[in-house]
């Protein structure tokens, strides 16, 4: 059987052929599947209370970069709630949904085009979980700071109105230096 990559103090032998790992909870929620000479024993998940989103299929470690995933996941919301989305896209316009949400509060929708494509702005809410807006662009993907409320608007009163984009940087040609 292989335990890596858990080593002491996190993995302990409690009895003969009986194993413990201890880990440390982080921000997002975690799979564990445990298995014994290719025979899977089962699988557990560490539900973490966190909200946010992000491109997926989720990645797995070291997966390749987020260009050309083709789908938006959010996490997190209260019980009882469905997700509010709207992507606005420069190459297919606006798009709003409202999806559900499974038994750890997680959502999944899939956006107008891959990521990377074409520049999108995700405003998405749930519940009483307000998710930071994403800019994505053709190069990255970055939280949006400021979003403002519109009275006249015909969406839902859950999806506040998108603040327009400011016009990209220039790039400047120079050598690095350093000092320090």
């Amino acid at each position: 059987m292989t335990l890596a990559p858990y080593a002491p103090p996190y993995l302990s032998e409690i009895s003969p052929s009986t194993w413990r790992v201890t880990a440390i909870a982080h921000t997002t929620d975690d799979q564990w599947e445990v298995s014994c000479d290719g025979v899977s024993i089962g699988t557990d998940r560490f539900d973490a209370e966190s909200p946010h989103l992000w491109i997926g299929p989720r990645p797995y470690p070291f997966e390749a970069p987020l260009a050309g995933r083709t789908q938006l996941e959010g996490t997190d919301c209260p019980d009882g709630t469905q997700a509010s989305v709207r992507i606005d896209s420069d190459s297919t316009g606006r798009t709003a949904t409202t999806v559900t949400i499974d038994q750890f509060g997680d959502w999944n929708v899939r956006l107008p085009v891959p990521n990377g494509d074409a520049e999108m702005r995700v405003v998405a809410v749930c519940g009483s979980v307000t998710y930071p807006d994403l800019l994505l662009t053709t190069t990255s993907t970055v939280p949006v700071p400021e979003v403002t409320e519109s009275t006249e608007s015909t969406e839902p009163s859950s999806a506040p109105s998108v603040t327009p984009l400011a016009p990209p940087a220039e790039p400047i040609s120079d050598s690095a230096t350093f000092t320090g």
